[in-house]
Formats: structure tokens, sequence, C-alpha cells
């Protein structure tokens, strides 16, 4: 029986003093593992269109008079492309469907006085050729119309409409940073 413990005790010596043996306190041990991701653009698209800009009631006085928007008018851009240059908001006013006139036909000039992101841009006459509301960039944007109407005394008595036409573009220019 004491043979039988001494073998065993030899073995479990030898078995810690055989691992032992592989392993050194001195050795240093490196590696590197690589970590890789794609990331792709988004989209640049309204989150908000306007589907009506009304004006309060005019009534004739044989003066020019300028009516102002009745109500909050705004529109949503979403920027997610994931670049840096910005992009650019356009406004027309579309040519007439045959038979009717569009505001400018009659003398009406829609004026707006726009901000992106509550900070004041500049002011613009809505003509049939494509005038830059705003320029912005990343992520989400609300641009304020603030629009009024310039309608001449010699306007006939009647309710017009007319058609919008916005464009979101691409823009080389980099936005400027704040």
């Amino acid at each position: 029986m004491k043979l039988v413990k001494m073998i065993a005790a030899g073995m479990v010596v030898g078995t810690v003093g055989m691992s032992a043996m592989g392993v050194s306190a001195d050795e240093i041990r490196d590696g590197q593992t690589e970590a890789e991701v794609t990331v792709a653009g988004g989209e640049l698209t309204f989150s908000n269109v306007l589907p009506k800009i009304e004006f309060a009631k005019v009534t004739l006085d044989g003066k020019d008079q300028t009516v102002q928007q009745t109500a909050t008018n705004e529109l949503g851009i979403n920027d997610y492309r994931g670049v840096t240059t910005a992009w650019d908001l356009q406004v027309k006013e579309q040519a007439a469907v045959e038979g009717e006139k569009t505001f400018s036909d009659q003398g009406m000039i829609i004026k707006l006085n726009p901000t992106l992101n509550n900070t004041a841009g500049t002011a613009l006459d809505i003509t049939d050729e494509n005038k830059t509301v705003a320029t912005g960039s990343r992520f989400e944007n609300t641009v304020g119309l603030n629009a009024s109407l310039d309608v001449p005394k010699d306007v006939t008595a009647a309710t017009y409409t007319t058609q919008l036409e916005w464009t979101l573009k691409n823009t080389k220019k980099k936005k400027k940073k704040k």
C-alpha cells in the first residue's frame, strides 16, 4: 500500500513538473486581429413636403398689397448619405397647365425669407427658374419658408393656384462648419 501511494505521489509531482516545463514567464506572445466594417451611405430625401401654402385673403382696395402665409410652412430634409458635401434645395414655379395662368402670369410674386434649422437665409422671389432656397448637410434639417405674396392692385378678383416644384440636388460644396 505504501508503494502505491509513493508511485501515485511521484506521478503527481512528475505531471506538475512536466507541465511547468512548457511555459516560461520570460516569453512574450503577440497577436493581431483585424476588424473591418463597410458603411453604406443612405439617402438624401424629403421627410416633409408641404401640400399647400395658403395666404391671407386679399380684398382689392386700389393699392398693391403684400399678404403673409396663414400657417407655419416648413420642409423637412434628411441627409444620411454619409458624405461631407452639401445639398441645395431649389424651387421654381411650374409652367401653367393649358388654359390656366401661374401666379407670376397674374403679376403676383411669391417671396420666401427662408431659414435653415432656425438660421436666416437669403430672401428670394420664386419665378419659373430654379432658385436655391437653402444649402445644407448631414442629418435632419428643417427649412422654414416664411412666405409672402405680392399682389398687384390691378389683378382680377378670383381664386388662384400655382404649383411649386422642389428639387434636392447634390453639390460639390462642403458645408461650412459653425
